[in-house]
């Protein structure tokens, strides 16, 4: 459990990753050395990670994903963080256990590296960053300013459930019980709850335009990178997150909070 009671301040460090070098930024310093790249071994221990999650969903043991996952990590630490950067991070984490000091650590990463597994990254004695117990992960990105939504609480709910097709049926009833269970307390609280009837990309935009929504919540299958939704005939249609906000979200429309639930397809 992460330590959030330290007398000390946090302190707030940025890992940059460019096209050539990573920068580590802090404690007033600033320190930074090239990068190797994603090398064929790393790129493939991530898809190995993608495959044996799958197939844990299929009754393959659970420690299988764990293994590949902390392969992917150390391979990530050869290539992106060069030693003047390790010494660096290690020494600002010595430090911090010195003083009981958490450490907000927000990771730059481009885009066309976004996939690769950066909270794994490891830190002190090879403990991934984000299992440190001073240490709080969070990607840094490019956003417009944040708005406040008025009450009272606003939920969508959408759960896909297509109906034809080979693939496997999700429990629409069961999934609907326990949503609503969840939000028990906050419809007590006055919140209003939205469910769509039939998870389209258009059925979602449609109750979105209605007004602002505070969360919308999903149900679906998926696989890495993708969500299957449905169409207007109840096939099921797999789409990316991109396609999905361009569909399914208006322009304006963006809910705060998007939750999704998505048991894994092969």
């Amino acid at each position: 459990m992460k330590n959030l009671t330290s007398a000390a301040k946090p302190l707030d460090v940025v890992f940059t990753v460019t096209g050539e070098r990573v920068i580590l930024t802090g404690s007033g310093t600033a320190v930074s050395a090239n990068h190797g790249g994603v090398k064929p071994g790393l790129a493939e221990a991530v898809n190995e990670t993608r495959r044996a999650r799958i197939g844990t969903a299929k009754g393959v043991p659970a420690g299988t994903a764990d293994v590949s996952l902390r392969r992917a990590g150390r391979l990530l630490g050869k290539s992106f963080l060069p030693a003047p950067v390790a010494a660096e991070l290690e020494a600002m984490l010595a430090a911090a256990e010195r003083t009981d000091q958490a450490i907000h650590v927000g990771l730059e990463i481009p885009h066309g590296l976004s996939w690769l597994p950066w909270e794994s990254l490891p830190g002190a004695g090879g403990l991934p960053l984000a299992l440190h117990p001073l240490v709080s992960l969070y990607r840094k990105v490019d956003a417009g300013d944040a708005s406040v939504l008025p009450g009272p609480l606003r939920i969508v709910v959408a759960i896909a459930a297509p109906d034809r097709g080979n693939g496997p049926v999700l429990d629409y009833e069961r999934e609907l019980r326990n949503v609503l269970a969840a939000v028990r307390s906050a419809r007590q609280d006055a919140a209003d709850v939205q469910v769509v009837p039939f998870a389209t990309a258009e059925a979602i935009s449609t109750e979105l335009k209605r007004g602002p929504v505070h969360l919308l919540h999903i149900s679906s299958h998926g696989s890495p990178g993708t969500l299957v939704l449905e169409d207007d005939d109840g096939t099921p249609l797999r789409m990316t997150a991109d396609e999905f906000v361009d569909q399914a979200v208006p322009a304006g429309r963006m809910p705060p909070l998007i939750w999704f639930f998505a048991l894994l397809l092969a």
